[in-house]
């Protein structure tokens, strides 16, 4: 998905979310593997790499997060994906 601006990112996320109503989690969804993941950690910031594939899906992609520790949480701060 892509998306140019955050009214263009609302729908979409919208449109989205409203056609998978119901579903209890992502493998209900799709079935998604994760391999071959890279975990660095450095203080309170991590960045994570993998694998992700989907079933019926013929690509797989490479799925990069950085995350930040918050009041004890690992949040995500940013992700990327390349196919």
């Amino acid at each position: 998905m892509y998306f140019d601006g955050w009214d263009a990112l609302y729908n979409g996320a919208k449109g989205f979310l409203e056609s998978q109503q119901g579903r209890k989690d992502a493998n209900a969804l799709h079935k998604i593997t994760r391999t071959n993941w890279v975990i660095h950690v450095n203080g309170n910031m991590a960045w994570v790499k993998f694998v992700q594939a989907t079933e019926g899906d013929p690509g797989a992609s490479q799925q990069f997060r950085v995350l930040e520790l918050v009041n004890g949480k690992w949040k995500i701060s940013m992700l990327a994906a390349v196919q």
